[in-house]
């Protein structure tokens, strides 16, 4: 299914998902997308030293701070209606080599509804029963 992940309201592309417990599509990326990556960048690089999408072993310190930076950003994600699609995260993460398109990884198994659930009470009749010992 394809949907498109803004921040702030803004569309940074599109991604072909299936809401599953972890979902990973490539971003098509819009020309918004370039407002926000040079912080997807710099958390990818940090994220590479760790090994995560490149060589292992680490080949530098991790810069906390470049995690920090992209944990703030505030992505959404949207179904082809426009919708808002409960997720418990949305991560794009850049490649090493800055022509490959950037990857999503997205987890939709334990996300909120966007509804809450209808409660109905229990019907009791404790009270009208003999105790179990009489």
């Amino acid at each position: 299914m394809r949907f498109t992940i803004l921040h702030h309201g803004v569309p940074l592309g599109t991604v072909e998902l299936e809401p599953a417990d972890l979902s990973v599509g490539e971003l098509a990326p819009t020309p918004a997308y370039a407002a926000v990556r040079p912080v997807i960048r710099d958390a990818s690089a940090a994220l590479w030293t760790l090994g995560f999408l490149s060589e292992w072993p680490p080949t530098s310190k991790t810069d906390p701070t470049a995690l920090a930076r992209a944990q703030a950003l505030s992505l959404e994600l949207r179904d082809p209606t426009g919708a808002l699609v409960p997720v418990d995260f949305i991560n794009v993460v850049e490649r090493p080599d800055a022509a490959d398109l950037p990857v999503v990884f997205s987890r939709f198994r334990q996300a909120a509804a966007l509804s809450a659930a209808a409660l109905t009470r229990a019907r009791s009749d404790a009270g009208n029963r003999a105790p179990a010992d009489a």
